[in-house]
C-alpha cells in the first residue's frame, strides 16, 4: 500500500463526513500499527478487500459518535434506546461499505469489497487479512474520536 492509496481513504472519510454533516471531519496523519486491536473502538464495521487487490478495511467508533450522527441524519429518536446498538452496528457498517465503495470508486472495479461484517466491544469471530501492513487513520468529528484502519495489498 502506497500515499496514494491511503489518500483514497482519508479523502473518502473527509468526503463522508463533509456530506453527512456541517462539521467537517479532522484526519490525522496516518500511521503504520502492530496489531488492529489496540486501535479498535467500541463498534467496528469490517470490509473484505478482494479481487485484484486483498487486504481489510474497518472503520471503528464509539457510540457517541454514532449518535450524534444518527441524529444528524434524522434516523433516531431519543425514545429509541432500546433500538441504540442496533443502529449503531448498522450505522458503523454503512460508514465502512461507503468508504471502501468511494476507494473502489478511485482504485477501479478490480478493487472488490465485502459486504460489511459489524461488531461491538471487539472484533471477536470477525476474521481480518493477517500479515499486512495495517494503517490507522485516526479521525476527530465533532469532538469525537473514529478509527480508520486500512490493510491492503496489490
Amino acid at each position: 500500500m502506497d500515499g496514494a492509496q491511503i489518500q483514497v481513504f482519508i479523502d473518502a472519510a473527509a468526503h463522508y463526513f463533509e456530506m453527512v454533516s456541517d462539521f467537517p471531519a479532522q484526519i490525522s496523519s496516518p500511521f503504520l500499527v502492530e496489531e488492529l486491536h489496540p486501535h479498535v473502538r467500541h463498534y467496528s464495521g469490517v470490509i473484505g478487500i478482494s479481487g485484484a487487490y486483498k487486504g481489510h478495511v474497518v472503520f471503528s467508533a464509539d457510540a457517541g459518535m454514532l449518535g450524534a450522527l444518527l441524529i444528524g441524519i434524522s434516523e433516531f429518536q431519543a425514545n429509541v434506546d432500546d433500538q441504540a446498538e442496533e443502529l449503531h452496528l448498522d450505522l458503523v457498517g454503512e460508514i465502512a461499505n461507503t468508504l471502501a465503495g468511494n476507494a473502489r470508486e478511485q482504485l477501479g472495479a478490480e478493487f472488490g469489497v465485502s459486504p460489511p461484517l459489524v461488531a461491538c466491544g471487539t472484533l471477536g469471530d470477525i476474521k481480518v487479512a493477517s500479515g499486512l501492513r495495517t494503517y490507522c487513520v485516526p479521525i476527530i468529528w465533532n469532538e469525537f474520536r473514529a478509527n480508520l484502519l486500512v490493510a491492503i495489498l496489490d
